[in-house]
């Protein structure tokens, strides 16, 4: 395997999870995505979830991507000298993502929907020094209803 890391969403190497489809009746309304991870300063991690409500008949892969905002961690590094020290960090749904009523908002081909039964999650390695880089040890992800 060979990994790129840059600091460009569009160059870097991306780890992305198999689509996931909640049961019947479990539709979801919003995703907190919880990291361990090594993130030295001057590197950053970018979490983004893909959804698709059940209602939505645009083929899955043409649905975009949403960014998640970080929340818990937020200027917390780890030290450049130990790739042991692991911290644990969150992200959410950011406000502009949702409705009034708190659950996530998204539009697609097939229109604009709300909530979600299928997802995948999108994870990113961002550093500008090849040398340095961050690493994520797990992933946790929670589909909130």
């Amino acid at each position: 395997y060979q990994y790129n890391v840059t600091n460009d969403s569009e160059t870097t190497s991306k780890f992305i999870t198999k689509r996931i489809d909640l049961a019947e009746d479990l539709d979801a309304e919003d995703m907190r995505v919880i990291l361990t991870a090594y993130k030295p300063k001057d590197t950053d991690i970018k979490v983004y979830i893909r959804p698709q409500n059940v209602y939505d008949a645009a083929a899955f892969d043409t649905i975009p991507w949403i960014e998640l905002e970080l929340y818990k961690g937020i200027n917390m590094f780890t030290s450049a000298s130990n790739e042991e020290d692991y911290r644990e960090y969150e992200w959410k749904l950011a406000d502009a993502n949702k409705d009034s009523n708190d659950a996530l908002t998204y539009t697609s081909t097939g229109g604009t929907h709300v909530g979600y039964r299928k997802f995948a999650i999108k994870i990113e390695m961002i550093s500008n020094d090849i040398s340095k880089s961050s690493l994520v040890k797990d992933m946790r992800a929670l589909a909130l209803t």
